[in-house]
């Protein structure tokens, strides 16, 4: 199949770009949104193949990706000097790949430092394709957000997070944020998923790619 050139791609008529941009005006949520690294925002444009009417075309155009509440949760765009995870380095695009084992008929667009990935269904998961899914990280199942990307954005800016996050957070979260970059989460032993309470785990700092291909290794799942 050709590939739409850059000029199709960008020269478009209502650009999602000042819509996303008065969310960000109004958000409820604490945000910071990332300066992409040079060339890397039509670089990934064109990776994806989508326009910059779609609001993902927008993010990946604009942003080397959105850090939410504190850095909690973090949306993927172009990358950045502050976060080196992209929407093409997440997704078998790039020359530098993060991951090793990508998802087929799906596209990861952001992460929380749980460990749980959200990724925009192509048909990989049963479910509307368009839609947002969350892998959970204590069942290792994906979970439709029954949102597609654009909805998905507005809940992330505007969205009770404290409440869709009440069972995973721990007193004095927020502090422990400082010491995480962009690109990194917390990698829990025993697992969330195993059958253990929550107070006999221990935690430490891992990059979300080793968190990720944790999730695939024969050794964590029967540990």
């Amino acid at each position: 199949m050709k590939l739409k050139s850059l000029a199709s791609l960008t020269k478009v008529k209502d650009p999602a770009w000042p819509e996303i941009k008065s969310w960000l005006e109004k958000a409820k949520n604490q945000f910071t949104v990332l300066e992409p690294l040079e060339g890397q925002g039509l670089a990934t444009l064109y990776a994806l193949q989508v326009t910059t009417h779609s609001s993902l075309g927008a993010i990946a155009l604009n942003t080397g990706g959105v850090v939410i509440d504190k850095g909690w949760l973090r949306l993927l765009g172009a990358g950045s000097v502050s976060m080196k995870g992209s929407l093409c380095n997440w997704n078998g695009l790039s020359d530098d790949n993060l991951i090793a084992i990508t998802l087929e008929d799906a596209l990861i667009i952001g992460h929380d430092v749980l460990g749980g990935f959200f990724a925009l269904n192509g048909g990989t998961f049963d479910g509307p394709k368009g839609n947002v899914f969350y892998l959970v990280p204590d069942s290792l199942e994906w979970e439709d957000c029954e949102k597609p990307y654009t909805d998905f954005l507005n809940w992330v800016f505007n969205g009770d997070l404290a409440l869709f996050y009440q069972d995973s957070r721990w007193s004095g979260w927020e502090h422990e944020m400082n010491n995480l970059s962009c690109d990194q989460g917390f990698y829990f032993a025993p697992p969330l998923w195993s059958n253990v309470k929550h107070g006999i785990r221990q935690k430490k700092i891992a990059s979300m790619s080793e968190i990720w291909e944790s999730y695939f290794t024969e050794e964590m799942k029967q540990s």
